[in-house]
């Protein structure tokens, strides 16, 4: 069976953070059976979603967006708030008349 190929060098990095890899250089491997940790090349990976490093960098900018909506959302929903209305208006209000005068 053909290894997926791993991911390109500083793949999940902004640009200023990029002259450290995120990765060792060691090739990874499953961990041992008795469940030490001795050297055999196991590197150990963090979940994306505990990595500031990555949910800063410019990859994850969909995700912060999507956040800032969600959490939002279920503010609004924990406080019993279905729906909302949206008024747009100006403050520069003129008569009809003065409206009238200018066309």
């Amino acid at each position: 069976p053909r290894e997926p190929a791993p991911p390109g060098p500083n793949q999940y990095t902004s640009r200023a953070a990029r002259s450290t890899p995120l990765m060792s250089k060691r090739k990874a491997s499953a961990p041992p059976a008795n469940g030490s940790s001795d050297d055999l090349g196991y590197t150990p990976t963090i979940k994306a979603y505990k990595s500031e490093r990555f949910l800063n960098s410019r990859d994850a900018r969909m995700i912060r967006i999507l956040c800032e909506y969600q959490e939002s959302q279920a503010r609004l929903r924990d406080n019993g708030i279905h729906g909302t209305i949206l008024f747009f208006g100006s403050a520069r209000c003129c008569t009809f008349e003065d409206h009238d005068k200018k066309s």
